[in-house]
Order: structure tokens, then C-alpha cells, then sequence
């Protein structure tokens, strides 16, 4: 199959992107076909055809990771797996540093349920992807920048992830719509026009004037996490 141009998204414009190798089914392995179909081929099989191959429609890059959004919602992500920085319930288990780790052969991130990412998004050690109301993040938590109220990684094991992750408490009513991670924090713009951070801050990272962490204990998020202060006169349009 001809690679097939992607359209980046990235702060200062759209730029065109080559394909890399991640067509395919939702990242299982190929299926037995069927009637008149191919058996064993990744991505092959069912009624005398192939499945169609899912597009990439955005991209995300960590310190040592990457992500990819697809058009179906499905998030993959391949690299340094430290802690569980992919998401594939396994640990120290890294992706795309030796053959046959890539296409059909790397899994889908199991965000839970039927939930459908709409963006994706990595920190030098996390990932984050925004679902439909829901903001859910994963990997290493120190610091808190996983925003759930404690310091305990995930995505390391099997059980931590799908609808064991809890989603990020921002607040009654609140809903992400936007996400910047960063080394050890991470922001998100919300539908209210607010702008709030969690996770390191002892460069004062998280706009509040200390230097105090925040999302690493519990009664640090929701409600009882801060907005960030701008001037009156600034009103925020989202986050990059």
C-alpha cells in the first residue's frame, strides 16, 4: 500500500506527514478469513476482502514516545514504555525498537468501554487523550501530573487501564477541550473558558503564585483545584 499523506496538527500550522507503518485493523493481530477471504494475514479476512486501513489523523511526541490518533478514535502509541507510558498493560515492554512491533502487531491503547478519542496527547513521560466528555491520562505519575489524586503509575498492568482509569477530576460541569503536557505537569483548557494545571511545579509552572505540586494528593483536583489568574482583560481561546 502507497503511503498515504497525514496532516499534522501542531501549534504554529498543519504541516504534510508520511504514513508510518500503523494501517490496519483497531491493533489486533490478522484474524482467520472467512468465505472466500485470507486466513493469518494481519488486517486480512472476512468476506473476500481486506479491511480498510484506519488513517492517522494526528500525532503527539513525548520525550522518548509517540502517539497516533486514527480517524476511528483509536489511539496507539510506540517507544519508551517505562512505567507504562503506552498504555499497554505491560511494563518495560517498549514498541518499535525491534521487527514486527509495528501495523497490526502493535496494540490499541484500551481507553474503556465505547469511548472515542477526539485528540491525543504526550509529556515527556505520560500520555493524555481526550474522549468525548472525558480526559483520561496515563504512564508515570510523579508529581501528580496524571491529575488522580495520587502517585501511583498506570498503564503498567492490564488492570489499570480501560475502565479502571479513572478519568481527570476537573470540576462540576467542567469538560477539557484542549490538553498541553509537559515534562512533569499537564493543563487543560476547559469548555468555561478556564485554564487549570496540575503536577510539578517547583518552577511555579502551574500559575499560582507557590510552588507547591498539586493533583499528587487527594482533595487536589475538581473543584478544589485552582483556575489559573489571568488579567481581566485576557481571556484565553485554548491551549497549545
Amino acid at each position: 500500500m502507497a503511503p498515504m499523506a497525514v496532516a499534522l496538527l501542531a501549534c504554529n500550522g498543519i504541516f504534510g506527514l508520511d504514513a508510518l507503518t500503523l494501517e490496519g485493523d483497531a491493533g489486533g493481530s490478522g484474524g482467520t478469513g472467512g468465505s472466500g477471504g485470507t486466513g493469518g494475514s494481519p488486517g486480512t479476512g472476512g468476506s473476500g476482502g481486506s479491511a480498510p486501513a484506519l488513517k492517522v489523523t494526528a500525532l503527539a511526541a513525548g520525550g522518548g514516545h509517540t502517539c497516533a490518533l486514527f480517524d476511528s478514535g483509536l489511539v496507539k502509541c510506540w517507544g519508551d514504555n517505562t512505567g507504562g507510558i503506552l498504555g499497554l498493560g505491560d511494563k518495560g515492554n517498549h514498541r518499535g525498537d525491534a521487527l514486527y512491533e509495528m501495523g497490526n502487531a502493535l496494540p490499541g491503547v484500551d481507553l474503556g468501554g465505547n469511548y472515542i478519542a477526539s485528540s491525543v496527547f504526550a509529556g515527556a513521560n505520560h500520555s493524555c487523550a481526550l474522549l468525548s466528555s472525558k480526559l483520561k491520562c496515563w504512564g508515570q505519575n510523579g508529581s501528580g501530573r496524571l491529575g488522580l489524586g495520587d502517585l501511583a503509575t498506570r498503564g503498567g498492568e492490564q488492570e489499570e487501564m480501560g475502565e479502571n482509569l479513572p478519568a481527570v477530576q476537573l470540576g462540576e460541569m467542567a469538560i477539557a477541550t484542549g490538553v498541553a503536557a509537559g515534562s512533569a505537569h499537564t493543563c487543560a483548557y476547559l469548555n468555561t473558558g478556564l485554564v487549570k494545571c496540575w503536577g510539578a511545579n517547583g518552577w511555579g509552572q502551574l500559575g499560582q503564585g507557590d510552588l507547591h505540586n498539586r493533583g499528587n494528593g487527594p482533595g487536589e483536583m475538581g473543584e478544589e483545584l485552582p483556575k489559573i489568574a489571568f488579567d481581566a482583560s485576557f481571556q484565553p481561546t485554548g491551549i497549545c
